[in-house]
C-alpha cells in the first residue's frame, strides 16, 4: 500500500519530483519518460534530427570519402587537431612526457602545454582514432560537436520553457550560429561547445529543487539569481 501510495502520489509532469531518481538535478525530468523510467523518444529524436542536420549541411562531402575528405576548411590548424588526436594516447602508452614533445620541431622540442591541442577530447576519441583512422575521427568530431551543442542547448531552453517546438529552435540557433560555424573550419578546440548550456541547466535545476523545499517558484526564476548574486 505504501509503494501504491509514493507511485500515486508522483506528479505527472515537472523536474522538481524526478531530481530524486537520478544523480544529476533534472536529468531524468527530461531524458526519462513520466512512465516508469523508460528513454523518452522525443528527446532521442531530437538527437537523430540535429545530427542529421550537421551531416548534411555540413558533412555532405566528407561523408562520401571520409578517410580522404576533412569536414573543414584549411590546412593547417586540422592537421595540428589531428596530430593531436594521436600524440596524447600515444605519450601515455609509451611513457612518455605528454606536456612536450620531441616529435615535433626537432630536434628542440615544443611545449604541448601552451597550445590548444584538445587533451580530453583526444582520450575520448583513442577508440575510434585507433580503430578508423586520424581524418575520419576529426570529421566524427567536427559534425557531433553542434549536434550535441544543440541537443544540449535544446534540454536547457526546455527545462526553462517546458515546450519543445522552441527549445528545438533555440537549440538550433545556439549550435548552428555564425561562431560555431566559424570555427567549425578547423578549430576543434572552439567548436567544442556541449558542455556551456549544461552549467546553467545544472544551477537552475538546483536552484528549483531548493525552492521546491522552501515554497513554489517559477522554473524561469532561476535566470534572475545570477543578476542577483552579481549585484
Amino acid at each position: 500500500m505504501k509503494a501504491t501510495r509514493r507511485r500515486n502520489a508522483r506528479p505527472a509532469f515537472g523536474p522538481i519530483r524526478y531530481v530524486r531518481k537520478v544523480s544529476w538535478p533534472g536529468v531524468g525530468g527530461w531524458i526519462t519518460s513520466r512512465g516508469e523510467g523508460g528513454a523518452n523518444p522525443r528527446l532521442w529524436l531530437v538527437v537523430l534530427f540535429y545530427v542529421a542536420v550537421s551531416a548534411l549541411l555540413l558533412g555532405r562531402q566528407a561523408l562520401g570519402d571520409p578517410s580522404h575528405v576533412c569536414a573543414c576548411i584549411g590546412r593547417g590548424d586540422p592537421a595540428a587537431y589531428m596530430w593531436a588526436l594521436r600524440w596524447w594516447p600515444y605519450s601515455i602508452t609509451h611513457g612518455l612526457n605528454p606536456l612536450y614533445t620531441r616529435v615535433a620541431w626537432s630536434p628542440s622540442g615544443a611545449n604541448v602545454a601552451a597550445s590548444a591541442l584538445i587533451p580530453f577530447p583526444s582520450f575520448v576519441a583513442w577508440p575510434l582514432s585507433a580503430t578508423i583512422g586520424l581524418l575520419p575521427t576529426y570529421n566524427v568530431i567536427t559534425l557531433l560537436s553542434p549536434a550535441l551543442a544543440a541537443t544540449t542547448m535544446y534540454l536547457l531552453c526546455r527545462y526553462l520553457t517546458g515546450r519543445w517546438v522552441p527549445s528545438l529552435v533555440g537549440g538550433w540557433l545556439f549550435a548552428f550560429s555564425s561562431y560555431e560555424l566559424s570555427q567549425l573550419i578547423g578549430h576543434a578546440n572552439l567548436m567544442m561547445i556541449a558542455l556551456l548550456p549544461l552549467f546553467p541547466w545544472w544551477y537552475c535545476c538546483g536552484w528549483t529543487a531548493r525552492a521546491s523545499r522552501d515554497g513554489s517558484s517559477p522554473r524561469w526564476s532561476c535566470c534572475c539569481r545570477p543578476a542577483a548574486d552579481v549585484l
